[in-house]
């Protein structure tokens, strides 16, 4: 930051105000009335109101005298020496660190949210007008991410759940991947889809039997079209387009298949080579709940939006040795989506561009280059993952080409095989002896689960009667409360014994986010807006469990038939 010229002024009513660089912070005769004046017109008690500019606190006791909760304000103030006038009443980040202000902001923002409103303080945005457009950009960039997780939590939470549930009796059968916890020390490829991935094929074929090679999804397909096989699949995803375009037809010979709970069921049945399971960071509710149930420790891997943000974490959970990502290219690279012999392939024309929303972002060469939100969410879990992955510096993006992943070293792909593949030594891998399951212990199991999931119905089905018995209009009677209250604790205490979380996300965003006051209500309109919440809830959670149980029977039957072969 530049250096600053601070005076101190004392304004016409007797209070401070400042001058930085020629400009005024606050007013010159009233800061108090500016204040008030500023807050009641760009104020939205609806939304998070990041604020740009401290100063001496006046904006603060404004919205002290307005009443606007702590929860509804950020400031930024890029003078550090104003933290003296903090008064601790609001949250405030001093400095110009943006990953400081992201983690701030995301940090207010619940659900998903992306009600996010700026108010600029006077003259902040001239006096530091370059941090001011990068704090614009990273609130757009922040509505952006929350808009795709939103739209994914609610397009897949179904899917999810039938997954985790139907993915149970192949995590039984095959195990976890947890025995291949650092088994490897030797190179490893990570081949994504990419544009850019067909000009390492002939690269990657030379050095085959030298390095472990793991496929992200559906670059299998591309792989297999030009006959090199890897060693690891990786899949993730729980759509059944996956299943049908991927890897229904898919035919490997040895490659072996890694899997997150919530990979489409399909896929693990009818994959015929070893499989192992893992979870995401965020499934430890559904770790507990297959260690406590079927025996079996499942490891959390770090990943993000895209498999391969998973397969690069998993790469170094394999090994210790050197990784190199290729195809990982984040952009529309020579206008196209995918690398030949991909099935999603398709042309990245103007219209296709701006049907996706892209834009320019740095590339891999500093050149300029096309991606989306999408994509871009994926670029960020890559640079996440590498503040938290073990060994950084042995890990290189070897693209060459598409988005520049900051904090990856960049390296071509023939001079990551010359420095680190050792052509003489061909990697032996892991054997894995059978084990046989019992799977009426499985059955038993679930069973258990149905029952578990008949019980919260009960608890729900009483508290919808609960419901409607109350015959009062701006508040519910004492005995319908103590009836909502004690469902409450006993479907919680309920649902902690079962796998709910992915099918319940969507209803709790809506329940959450749906029925906040839209201003000054009657008793009856908030009595009507709490009954209609909670309606939803018990309605919607009632539905949710009764589609668990339909999952869970069909995870009986697929073991009654595997019991019968």
């Amino acid at each position: 930051m530049e250096l600053l010229n601070i005076k101190c002024i004392t304004a016409k009513d007797g209070n401070e105000t400042f001058e930085v660089n020629g400009y005024l912070l606050h007013s010159k005769y009233n800061p108090l009335r500016e204040a008030e004046s500023l807050i009641k017109k760009e104020i939205n008690k609806q939304y998070i109101n990041v604020i740009f500019g401290y100063g001496r606190g006046y904006l603060a006791n404004a919205l002290v005298k307005e009443k606007i909760s702590n929860e509804k304000i950020l400031f930024i103030e890029p003078i550090t020496t104003f933290d003296k006038y903090n008064t601790k009443q609001y949250d405030i980040v001093f400095g110009n660190n943006l990953d400081e202000i992201q983690e701030a902001i995301d940090g207010k923002l619940r659900f998903f949210s992306r009600k996010i409103n700026v108010i600029c303080a006077p003259n902040y945005d001239k006096i530091f007008s370059s941090l001011y457009v990068n704090v614009l950009k990273k609130v757009k960039d922040i509505q952006s991410l929350n808009v795709v997780y939103n739209n994914t939590v609610r397009d897949l939470s179904v899917t999810w759940q039938e997954n985790s549930i139907r993915n149970m009796l192949p995590t039984y059968i095959n195990g976890s991947l947890k025995v291949l916890e650092k088994f490897y020390d030797c190179p490893v490829v990570v081949a994504s889809g990419g544009p850019s991935l067909t000009k390492q094929l002939n690269t990657l074929k030379g050095i085959r039997k030298n390095v472990i090679l793991i496929a992200a999804g559906s670059t299998v397909n591309t792989l297999m079209t030009h006959n090199i096989e890897p060693n690891y699949i990786i899949t993730i995803d729980g759509s059944e387009i996956n299943f049908e375009s991927h890897f229904k037809d898919l035919k490997v010979k040895s490659a072996e298949l890694m899997y997150a709970s919530t990979s489409h069921y399909k896929i693990q049945q009818n994959f015929k080579n070893r499989q192992y399971a893992f979870l995401d960071t965020r499934e430890n509710k559904y770790k507990e709940h297959v260690n406590k149930t079927l025996g079996i420790e499942l490891p959390n891997i770090l990943g993000g939006g895209s498999v391969a943000n998973f397969a690069l974490s998993i790469a170094r959970y394999l090994s210790t040795g050197p990784i190199a990502l290729i195809g990982q290219d984040l952009a529309y690279t020579e206008g196209k989506t995918h690398a030949e012999g991909n099935k999603n392939l398709k042309a990245a024309d103007s219209a296709f561009l701006a049907f996706q929303g892209a834009f320019e972002i740095e590339g891999y060469y500093g050149d300029k280059v096309m991606t989306d939100y999408s994509l871009f969410s994926m670029k960020e879990s890559f640079e996440e993952i590498m503040k938290q992955i073990e060994d950084p510096n042995t890990i290189f993006n070897c693209t060459e080409g598409g988005v520049k992943i900051v904090n990856i070293q960049q390296k071509s792909f023939g001079q990551f095989c010359r420095q680190f593949v050792d052509r003489s030594c061909e990697v032996k891998l892991y054997n894995a002896k059978e084990n046989k399951k019992d799977l009426a212990k499985y059955i038993s199991s679930a069973r258990e689960e149905i029952r578990i999931y008949k019980n919260i119905i009960l608890e729900l089905k009483l508290a919808q009667k609960a419901l409607e018995k109350n015959t009062l209009t701006t508040e519910f009677a004492p005995s319908i409360l103590k009836t909502l209250d004690e469902v409450d604790i006993k479907v919680a205490k309920l649902m902690k014994k079962v796998v709910m979380e992915r099918i319940n996300d969507p209803i709790t965003l809506d329940v959450m986010t749906n029925y906040e006051a839209k201003g000054e209500e009657t008793p009856e309109q908030t009595y009507q807006r709490v009954f209609e919440q909670n309606r939803e809830l018990y309605d919607r959670l009632c539905k949710a469990t009764e589609q668990s149980i339909q999952y869970t029977q069909d995870t009986i039957r697929e073991a009654e038939k595997l019991m019968g072969e």
